[in-house]
Parts: C-alpha cells; structure tokens; sequence
C-alpha cells in the first residue's frame, strides 16, 4: 500500500465550476470560506467571465433539476481521465442520484471545451507553488505509516495499493472518499486552524482513514445488508440535517465506517489528544457522532472491536461482515422496542 498526497487538477476544476454556478446559492453551507478567501477570490477574478458558457449553463440546471450536491460532484468529476473525457458512467452518483439524466453526460462533454476557452490548465499550473507547499505540510504532519498499517491489518482484503490524499484547497466542507481508475482517493477539505486555512489539524487521520474506507466498506454493506423499507425511519430527522438524507444503506455505510474509526483511534492513534488516552479519545469522538444522530454506534462499536481483535480468526473483512449485520440487526431491533417503550 502506498500513500501519495496531491492536489487533483479535477477537482480543482470542479471548484471552479461550483463557485461560478448557483450550486453556491442553492448550496451556501457547502461552499462557505474559511480564510480560504484569497486563493478563492483568483477563481473569481479569473473564471467570472466565462458564467455563460454552455458548461455552466447545463451544471446550473442539474443544480436546480437534480440531487446534485454534498458527494455527487466529487464522485462525477473522478470519472473524467486527465485529459478530461469519460467513458462508460458508473452506476453512482449518475443512476442513483442523478436519474441517469442526459443533461449530465451533455454537462460532462461540455467540460474539455470549458477548459480550453477559460484556460484553466495556465491557471492550475500558475498555482502549483501553493499546491506543492500544501502537499509538503500533509505529508511531513499526517502519521501516514499508521494508516498504511492499519488498513493492512484491518481489512486483510485484496484492495488497491494506490492510496490518494486529494487536498481540496478552494473547499471548507466535506470530505470524500472514491475509487477512480483502482485508486482509493480521499478527498480532503481544508479546516481553519489557528485562524488559517489548514489540512493538518487534530482529527485529520480520522477523516482520512474514514474516507479510505468508504470505498471498501459500501460495496460490502451493499451487497450483505438486505435492509427493510425506511429501516432508519427513528434517524431521519437528524440524518437529513447532516445531509445524509434518508437513503437506509448510506446511513449503514456511515455507521459501520464509525466503528471502524473507533477502532482506528483505539488502537493506533500515536499520541495523547487534548489530555485524553486513545481509548478516552476513542469514546470521546464516538459521542459526538452519537450527537449528530448516529444513536446506534454502541452497538456496531462493541462488534467492530470485537472482529479486531479476534480478527485472525477471520480470513478478511469481508468474512465478517454478514456476522456483523446480522448482530447489528438483532441488538438494533431491542433498542428501537426499548425506546417505544420508554415514550
């Protein structure tokens, strides 16, 4: 497994054309500056002028027709090769989030003509000093030894070796992760950090381990998990609130990766956070997913240390998964009957 920092010139694109469109007014929470303004004021300045281009045009319907918002955009614009052509669309975010829509393939074969006329390649490379600098400060803070050691303990599974850490520097919400052309790549906003822009802050291996993970984890969720219709109905409110909306498998998705970051900052966080030991960390930030609405994570938390510690029992990840829906599903169904109960 091999970890490399960088900044995608996709997705840099794809801040352009979100902060030129009305993906921002449609959106503001997700596109909000946090002492990024300068570096976000070049995109401005540079790329204002070319609003009427047809790419734009078609993304500001997409914007306003479809649920085009938080993940999709990250996981469409990965779907571009470099030279930003696509083939065959995979089935998310085009089938499931988009409705298979044409104005997206139209929006898509927009793009390369977009680049050529606005002259985004000069721009990109205009900025490389600021991306190199960014890259260097990643690299030389993030214990990227201990999640390369993590993930070939963890998951003992046959994935990709190519690991990115993408740097968004024109985006302050959301972190995402993808796999694009047999690359796990984690998609990885800036924080404010002392009153500056940062990609180095306290939590930043939790979020990089989580989003790594969302690649490996969803298709085995998806492919074990036979859930009920609105099997999540109790969480709706909240998870719709933190944009997760009330689509059931998303929600397991996000639930199962939590655990595993229990899991990551129990037992390999290399240093004592905020006066609190790994494991007080651990169950520190484990109620705070809790606050947010994932009430169940006691219970996928248990199961979770459960497989890592007993893990050579088990030939993979993979092995233990339907051992882990089927528990999760039995405790879960318990606490919902304790929780009627209680009202």
């Amino acid at each position: 497994m091999e970890i490399k920092v960088r900044v995608d010139k996709r997705t840099e694109l794809l801040g352009v054309l979100l902060l030129i469109s009305d993906y921002g007014k449609l959106y503001p929470e997700l596109v909000a500056v946090c002492h990024n303004a300068e570096y976000r004021e070049k995109f401005f300045k540079h790329f204002d002028a070319f609003k009427n281009e047809r790419a734009i045009k078609l993304l500001n319907e997409i914007c306003n027709k479809l649920s085009f918002n938080v993940d999709a955009p990250i996981a469409l614009i990965w779907q571009l090769d470099e030279n930003y052509k696509f083939g065959k669309l995979l089935p998310y975010p085009f089938e499931k989030r988009l409705k298979s829509s044409n104005l997206v393939v139209e929006f898509l074969k927009e793009i390369p003509h977009f680049v050529e006329v606005s002259g985004f390649e000069k721009f990109y490379k205009s900025n490389q000093n600021y991306y190199n600098k960014i890259i260097k400060e990643t690299e030389k803070s993030v214990h990227l030894d201990a999640i390369e050691k993590f993930f070939n303990e963890f998951y003992k599974m046959d994935i990709p070796t190519k690991f990115i850490i993408n740097l968004l520097p024109h985006s302050t919400h959301g972190n995402y992760g993808v796999e694009s052309k047999g690359a796990i790549v984690c998609n990885l906003c800036a924080k404010e950090v002392n009153g500056e822009l940062a990609f180095v802050y306290n939590d930043v291996g939790n979020m990089i381990v989580h989003e790594f993970s969302h690649p490996i984890v969803n298709p085995l969720v998806d492919k074990y998990a036979k859930l009920p219709k609105n099997y999540f109905k109790r969480i709706y409110p909240q998870m719709i609130k933190a944009h997760y909306n009330n689509d059931d498998f998303n929600i397991f998705h996000e639930l199962v990766i939590r655990s595993i970051e229990y899991v990551w900052i129990k037992y390999y966080y290399k240093s004592i956070h905020n006066g609190r030991t790994p494991a007080e960390q651990a169950d520190f930030v484990k109620e705070k997913h809790k606050e947010i609405g994932f009430i169940y994570l006691d219970i996928l938390t248990k199961l979770m240390e459960d497989y890592y510690l007993n893990r050579d029992k088990y030939t993979n990840f993979e092995e233990f998964m339907p051992t882990i829906i089927k528990k999760f599903k039995k405790e879960k169904t318990l606490m919902d009957k304790t929780a009627i109960i209680k009202v």
